[in-house]
Protein backbone atom coordinates (compact mmCIF):
# COMPACT_ATOMS: atom_id res chain seq x y z
CA UNK A 1 0.00 0.00 0.00
CA UNK A 2 1.57 3.67 -1.14
CA UNK A 3 3.00 5.88 2.31
CA UNK A 4 0.15 8.33 1.29
CA UNK A 5 -2.72 5.70 1.67
CA UNK A 6 -1.30 4.57 4.92
CA UNK A 7 -0.94 8.32 6.66
CA UNK A 8 -4.67 9.01 5.04
CA UNK A 9 -6.18 6.08 7.07
CA UNK A 10 -3.88 7.44 10.79
CA UNK A 11 -5.14 10.28 10.61
CA UNK A 12 -9.04 8.66 9.98
CA UNK A 13 -8.19 6.64 12.96
CA UNK A 14 -7.21 9.40 15.19
CA UNK A 15 -10.05 11.73 14.39
CA UNK A 16 -12.61 8.93 15.22
CA UNK A 17 -10.72 8.25 18.69
CA UNK A 18 -11.43 12.21 19.02
CA UNK A 19 -14.60 12.41 18.44
CA UNK A 20 -15.25 8.74 21.03
CA UNK A 21 -13.37 10.77 23.76
CA UNK A 22 -15.67 14.38 23.12
CA UNK A 23 -18.62 12.23 22.97
CA UNK A 24 -17.95 10.80 26.40
CA UNK A 25 -17.22 14.62 28.27
CA UNK A 26 -20.44 15.54 29.72
CA UNK A 27 -22.32 18.37 28.17
CA UNK A 28 -22.32 20.64 31.45
CA UNK A 29 -18.32 20.04 31.52
CA UNK A 30 -17.49 20.59 27.76
CA UNK A 31 -20.23 24.01 28.20
CA UNK A 32 -18.17 25.35 30.76
CA UNK A 33 -14.98 26.23 28.75
CA UNK A 34 -16.98 28.49 26.90
CA UNK A 35 -19.29 29.98 29.78
CA UNK A 36 -17.94 33.05 30.93
CA UNK A 37 -16.64 33.56 34.74
CA UNK A 38 -19.31 35.00 36.80
CA UNK A 39 -18.57 37.96 39.73
CA UNK A 40 -20.02 37.55 43.06
CA UNK A 41 -22.94 39.22 44.08
CA UNK A 42 -26.75 39.50 42.46
CA UNK A 43 -26.80 39.38 38.64
CA UNK A 44 -26.54 42.61 37.03
CA UNK A 45 -25.20 43.98 40.27
CA UNK A 46 -21.37 45.18 40.75
CA UNK A 47 -19.45 43.70 43.03
CA UNK A 48 -18.61 46.94 44.14
CA UNK A 49 -21.86 48.31 44.26
CA UNK A 50 -21.52 51.75 46.45
CA UNK A 51 -24.34 54.12 46.29
CA UNK A 52 -23.63 57.30 47.18
CA UNK A 53 -25.49 60.70 46.48
CA UNK A 54 -24.42 62.90 43.64
CA UNK A 55 -24.05 66.16 43.69
CA UNK A 56 -27.36 67.23 41.96
CA UNK A 57 -28.57 64.78 44.91
CA UNK A 58 -27.06 66.46 47.49
CA UNK A 59 -29.02 69.82 46.29
CA UNK A 60 -32.25 68.43 46.24
CA UNK A 61 -31.59 66.95 50.08
CA UNK A 62 -30.46 70.78 51.08
CA UNK A 63 -34.16 71.85 49.41
CA UNK A 64 -36.31 69.50 51.32
CA UNK A 65 -33.99 70.05 54.37
CA UNK A 66 -35.59 73.74 54.21
CA UNK A 67 -39.21 72.55 53.63
CA UNK A 68 -38.64 70.30 57.06
CA UNK A 69 -37.32 72.93 58.85
CA UNK A 70 -40.67 75.12 58.03
CA UNK A 71 -43.17 72.20 59.08
CA UNK A 72 -41.29 71.71 62.37
CA UNK A 73 -41.51 75.27 63.06
CA UNK A 74 -45.65 75.64 62.37
CA UNK A 75 -45.75 72.62 64.27
CA UNK A 76 -44.13 73.76 66.86
CA UNK A 77 -45.83 77.62 65.93
CA UNK A 78 -49.24 75.02 66.34
CA UNK A 79 -48.02 73.94 69.35
CA UNK A 80 -47.65 76.98 71.69
CA UNK A 81 -51.04 78.48 70.34
CA UNK A 82 -52.70 75.44 71.34
CA UNK A 83 -50.92 75.39 74.53
CA UNK A 84 -53.14 77.13 76.68
CA UNK A 85 -56.04 74.92 75.30
CA UNK A 86 -54.40 71.47 76.49
CA UNK A 87 -54.31 69.60 79.26
CA UNK A 88 -51.01 69.49 80.81
CA UNK A 89 -49.69 66.03 80.48
CA UNK A 90 -50.93 66.24 77.06
CA UNK A 91 -48.78 69.39 77.01
CA UNK A 92 -45.52 67.95 78.13
CA UNK A 93 -46.27 64.56 75.83
CA UNK A 94 -46.35 66.32 72.35
CA UNK A 95 -43.71 68.93 73.57
CA UNK A 96 -41.80 66.53 74.58
CA UNK A 97 -41.72 64.63 71.03
CA UNK A 98 -41.35 67.62 69.10
CA UNK A 99 -37.98 68.16 71.54
CA UNK A 100 -36.88 64.99 70.42
CA UNK A 101 -37.71 65.83 66.79
CA UNK A 102 -35.95 69.14 67.04
CA UNK A 103 -33.15 67.78 68.58
CA UNK A 104 -32.25 64.89 66.50
CA UNK A 105 -33.04 67.48 63.38
CA UNK A 106 -30.19 69.88 64.39
CA UNK A 107 -27.90 66.38 64.84
CA UNK A 108 -28.54 66.21 61.53
CA UNK A 109 -28.54 69.46 60.09
CA UNK A 110 -24.81 69.52 61.21
CA UNK A 111 -23.90 66.12 59.81
CA UNK A 112 -25.38 67.36 56.54
CA UNK A 113 -23.39 70.21 57.08
CA UNK A 114 -20.28 68.71 57.21
CA UNK A 115 -21.02 66.15 54.22
CA UNK A 116 -19.77 66.18 50.71
CA UNK A 117 -20.33 64.29 47.53
CA UNK A 118 -18.13 61.16 47.54
CA UNK A 119 -16.65 58.52 45.02
CA UNK A 120 -13.74 55.84 45.21
CA UNK A 121 -11.33 55.65 42.62
CA UNK A 122 -8.10 54.20 41.74
CA UNK A 123 -7.85 53.32 45.29
CA UNK A 124 -8.91 56.97 46.46
CA UNK A 125 -12.07 58.39 48.49
CA UNK A 126 -12.56 61.70 46.02
CA UNK A 127 -15.11 64.20 47.93
CA UNK A 128 -16.03 67.61 47.40
CA UNK A 129 -18.12 70.04 45.90
CA UNK A 130 -17.60 71.19 42.14
CA UNK A 131 -15.38 73.66 42.98
CA UNK A 132 -13.01 71.85 45.29
CA UNK A 133 -12.55 68.50 46.56
CA UNK A 134 -9.94 66.07 48.03
CA UNK A 135 -8.21 62.80 47.33
CA UNK A 136 -7.91 60.71 50.40
CA UNK A 137 -5.86 57.20 49.84
CA UNK A 138 -8.12 54.71 51.23
CA UNK A 139 -5.06 53.57 52.79
CA UNK A 140 -5.17 56.18 55.35
CA UNK A 141 -8.92 55.17 56.27
CA UNK A 142 -8.98 53.99 59.71
CA UNK A 143 -12.85 53.10 59.70
CA UNK A 144 -16.05 53.51 58.27
CA UNK A 145 -19.32 53.44 59.78
CA UNK A 146 -23.43 54.64 58.48
CA UNK A 147 -26.01 56.08 60.50
CA UNK A 148 -30.08 56.64 59.32
CA UNK A 149 -31.16 59.69 58.19
CA UNK A 150 -34.49 60.53 59.17
CA UNK A 151 -35.09 63.67 58.64
CA UNK A 152 -32.86 64.44 55.79
CA UNK A 153 -34.46 62.54 52.46
CA UNK A 154 -34.19 63.50 48.99
CA UNK A 155 -37.87 63.58 48.41
CA UNK A 156 -40.84 62.91 50.22
CA UNK A 157 -42.82 60.22 47.71
CA UNK A 158 -41.39 57.12 48.39
CA UNK A 159 -39.85 54.85 51.02
CA UNK A 160 -37.63 53.66 48.43
CA UNK A 161 -35.96 57.57 48.69
CA UNK A 162 -34.28 56.67 53.00
CA UNK A 163 -30.71 57.76 53.27
CA UNK A 164 -27.62 57.10 55.33
CA UNK A 165 -25.15 59.38 56.36
CA UNK A 166 -21.78 57.60 55.92
CA UNK A 167 -18.55 58.16 58.10
CA UNK A 168 -15.23 57.98 57.24
CA UNK A 169 -12.52 58.18 60.38
CA UNK A 170 -9.22 58.95 59.10
CA UNK A 171 -5.91 57.72 61.13
CA UNK A 172 -5.51 61.24 61.76
CA UNK A 173 -8.54 61.60 63.77
CA UNK A 174 -10.15 63.66 60.86
CA UNK A 175 -13.86 62.63 60.10
CA UNK A 176 -15.45 63.48 56.92
CA UNK A 177 -19.19 62.43 56.12
CA UNK A 178 -21.28 61.68 52.64
CA UNK A 179 -24.83 60.17 52.19
CA UNK A 180 -25.61 57.34 50.47
CA UNK A 181 -28.83 54.99 49.26
CA UNK A 182 -30.53 53.00 52.24
CA UNK A 183 -33.15 50.78 52.89
CA UNK A 184 -35.65 52.19 55.99
CA UNK A 185 -34.81 48.87 57.96
CA UNK A 186 -31.74 47.58 57.03
CA UNK A 187 -28.99 47.30 59.83
CA UNK A 188 -25.91 48.57 59.49
CA UNK A 189 -27.55 51.66 57.29
CA UNK A 190 -26.30 51.27 53.25
CA UNK A 191 -25.50 48.00 54.18
CA UNK A 192 -23.98 47.24 50.73
CA UNK A 193 -22.48 50.46 50.19
CA UNK A 194 -20.84 49.87 53.64
CA UNK A 195 -19.49 46.13 53.09
CA UNK A 196 -17.83 47.52 49.43
CA UNK A 197 -16.29 50.44 50.91
CA UNK A 198 -15.24 48.56 53.83
CA UNK A 199 -13.98 45.70 51.07
CA UNK A 200 -12.40 48.70 49.15
CA UNK A 201 -10.28 49.91 52.46
CA UNK A 202 -8.84 46.69 53.04
CA UNK A 203 -7.92 46.31 49.66
CA UNK A 204 -5.99 49.57 49.45
CA UNK A 205 -4.44 48.29 52.94
CA UNK A 206 -3.44 45.32 52.06
CA UNK A 207 -1.67 46.79 48.17
CA UNK A 208 -0.65 49.83 49.84
CA UNK A 209 1.19 46.90 52.80
CA UNK A 210 2.91 44.86 49.86
CA UNK A 211 4.17 47.99 48.10
CA UNK A 212 5.95 48.97 50.88
CA UNK A 213 7.12 45.49 51.88
CA UNK A 214 8.52 45.29 48.40
CA UNK A 215 10.17 48.76 48.82
CA UNK A 216 11.85 47.65 52.19
CA UNK A 217 13.59 44.67 50.55
CA UNK A 218 14.87 46.61 47.49
CA UNK A 219 17.05 48.85 49.99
Amino acid sequence: MPQSALSICSLQRDNRKNEYRTARIPAHLNNAQHRPLSTPGKPGKSPMDIRFLTFPDFHSVYFYRSITLAILVAIGGLLLFKASAMRLPELLLVGGCLLLMGWRFALEWRRLSKAAPASIHNDELVIGGEGDHRQIPLSSVRSVTSKHSLFMVRRYRSWTEHLAFVEFTLHNGERLYTLAESAVFESPAAKRSLAAIQAAVMAAKVKSAAADSSAALAR
